[in-house]
């Protein structure tokens, strides 16, 4: 039985729209490698969906760190550091030295598993950090265009 994807609900939201809107779009990014069309994929176009994770990774790390930076956030360096950890695997995956059977999983499971866990974690810190110290909504960076 095919998984059905991961499914964004209120309970993912950090509260800070720009976030959210690349949270979406990261977790539809990541949940493409479940689905079994990726199973057969040419070798190219994996290593083409591979590619876009891993610019979106940076992205969209470089974007939060952004915000979290312009807004004031004192856990910027704890949070940059859990971002480190996860960028990291992606290089490593695209290096050229894991199998295209790892990529799947990693990306698809491990990936996917780790960014909900840090959105409902790390992430919602940071939106209920706005809140209760009354910090101004940073404003919006470098918008990612990507399409899925």
């Amino acid at each position: 039985m095919e998984s059905r994807g991961t499914q964004w609900t209120e309970v993912l939201s950090v509260g800070v729209d720009q976030i959210d809107e690349e949270h979406q779009h990261f977790i539809r990014l990541l949940d493409r490698f479940n689905h079994a069309e990726t199973r057969s994929l040419p070798e190219a176009e994996l290593y083409a969906m591979l590619a876009e994770v891993v610019l979106y990774t940076e992205q969209h790390f470089t974007n939060e760190e952004g915000l979290m930076r312009d807004a004031g956030y004192p856990f910027l360096d704890q949070h940059h550091m859990m971002h480190d950890i996860a960028e990291q695997e992606v290089h490593r995956l695209a290096s050229g030295t894991a199998s295209e059977e790892e990529i799947r999983e990693v990306l698809g499971r491990f990936m996917l598993n780790w960014l909900v866990l840090h959105i409902q974690s790390a992430d919602r810190k940071f939106g209920e950090w706005l809140q209760e110290t009354g910090a101004e909504k940073p404003r919006a960076v470098a918008h990612l265009q990507m399409a899925v």
